[in-house]
């Protein structure tokens, strides 16, 4: 399987977004426990909670798209490639 230069950067761009997204996913499942945490001891109220988890599931949602990850297309395009094509 030959890979082009520009292929061979694509890939690894995806494959650092995926981490930095895994790390902040992460973070914010810890940032999720610590609010219903601080709920139970009494330092927070239910309305910051649901808005903490609101915060955390949107986060959770966006951030694989908004971190410079290449296009899913791209990756296929290259994969697309590589495949041999079948014949009839």
């Amino acid at each position: 399987m030959k890979l082009t230069s520009q292929e061979i950067v694509t890939i690894k761009s995806a494959i650092k977004s995926r981490n930095k997204v895994k790390y902040l996913n992460y973070f914010l499942i810890w940032a999720h426990f610590l609010a219903i945490l601080s709920l139970f001891l009494g330092l927070i109220s239910t309305k910051e909670l649901t808005v903490i988890a609101f915060l955390v599931v949107l986060m959770m949602i966006i951030t694989p798209t908004y971190l410079g990850s290449p296009k899913y297309s791209t990756l296929l395009d290259i994969l697309e490639k590589q495949v041999p094509e079948e014949r009839s």
